[in-house]
């Protein structure tokens, strides 16, 4: 029953073509945890109930990955630990050892080499590389480089830009439907105005 009321809200956070995000939506979501500096126990429940769904379309689990992304992207260190501990991490180990389709598992590959990169010194940035030197998928991180997104992000932090507008992560949906066998790629700006 509960993953059935995930799984509806999942769904009205996507565009009415159902081939992308809905940024706005992710947005305000997003904002709401990056305000109260905190990973309450339902948005930890819903997101976990998204990266394990059953959705034959790959549209929740994907989602799920793009908001968690965007989600370290936007938030502080507080709210990255929590996504850092098992009750969340596990979760996406877990994903990753039986991911839904391909598509998920190079998601999820993309976004652990993209918080290696930004979050090195961080515990989300160490347990995605701890994940990543494992055998079993240091292969498939070998062919990802940090996305556009976070690219962007890193220049902006050493150069001491303060963000100006809220940061997309991937919206792995529509790399989807873009033929994302290779990885996805941020075509548009990084950021987006509320």
């Amino acid at each position: 029953m509960a993953q059935q009321a995930h799984d509806k809200l999942a769904r009205s956070l996507l565009d009415p073509s159902g081939r992308e995000v809905n940024w706005p939506l992710v947005f305000a979501g997003v904002k709401n945890v990056a305000r109260a500096n905190n990973l309450n126990g339902d948005t930890l429940i819903c997101l976990k109930g998204w990266l394990k769904s059953n959705d034959n379309q790959l549209h929740i689990p994907l989602l799920g990955v793009t908001v968690l992304h965007t989600m370290a992207l936007n938030c502080g260190t507080v709210v990255r630990n929590q996504m850092a501990l098992p009750k969340l991490f596990q979760r996406i180990e877990k994903q990753l050892a039986r991911p839904q389709g391909p598509q998920v598992a190079t998601a999820l590959v993309q976004v652990l080499v993209d918080w290696t990169y930004l979050f090195a010194q961080e515990e989300l940035g160490m347990r995605s590389q701890a994940l990543l030197d494992q055998p079993r998928y240091r292969q498939m991180a070998l062919g990802c480089t940090p996305s556009q997104a976070v690219l962007a992000m890193k220049e902006e932090l050493q150069l001491g830009v303060p963000p100006v507008a809220p940061i997309r992560g991937e919206d792995f949906i529509r790399w989807m439907y873009r033929g994302g066998e290779t990885g996805p790629v941020n075509e548009e700006s990084v950021t987006e105005s509320d």
